[in-house]
């Protein structure tokens, strides 16, 4: 709720999230939602999910930079956590996972949290040369 009467409403983390993929798809890059948030109380989907490889705390956004569009001529992966731009709290598993990408020690592998789709976008246009001009 806005704090005071004239303040817009904050956004959601589901909005954030389909603004940053409507503007990846404006500028022609590939990526994908990693679901694994599959909240279900059917005891045999939970199993079958945890079987499918379904884990906890896997950021959201899974996004490809290829050599061609990098600034320094490399491909980039890039993990996004997805939160809203006040109030998203990052949980036990997911600052887990973002570790174990940091830890990996690459220069082409990223991962992070962003507070907004336009936090998203920033970290996606360091990779990117020639960046276009946001129509947002």
């Amino acid at each position: 709720m806005p704090s005071n009467l004239f303040d817009p409403p904050v956004p959601t983390e589901d909005e954030e999230q389909m603004a940053l993929v409507d503007w990846l798809e404006l500028v022609g890059l590939r990526f994908a939602h990693i679901p694994q948030s599959t909240f279900t109380k059917h005891m045999g989907v939970k199993m079958r999910n945890k079987r499918l490889g379904v884990r906890a705390g896997v950021p959201d956004m899974m996004i490809l930079i290829p050599p061609h569009r990098s600034k320094d001529g490399e491909g980039h992966l890039l993990w996004i956590e997805m939160k809203r731009r006040k109030g998203g709290v990052v949980s036990q598993e997911q600052r887990e996972w973002l570790t174990a990408f940091m830890m990996l020690e690459s220069v082409n592998i990223d991962a992070m949290v962003a507070r907004g789709w336009d936090e998203a976008r920033e970290a996606v246009l360091e990779h990117l040369k020639d960046a276009p001009v946001s129509l947002f």
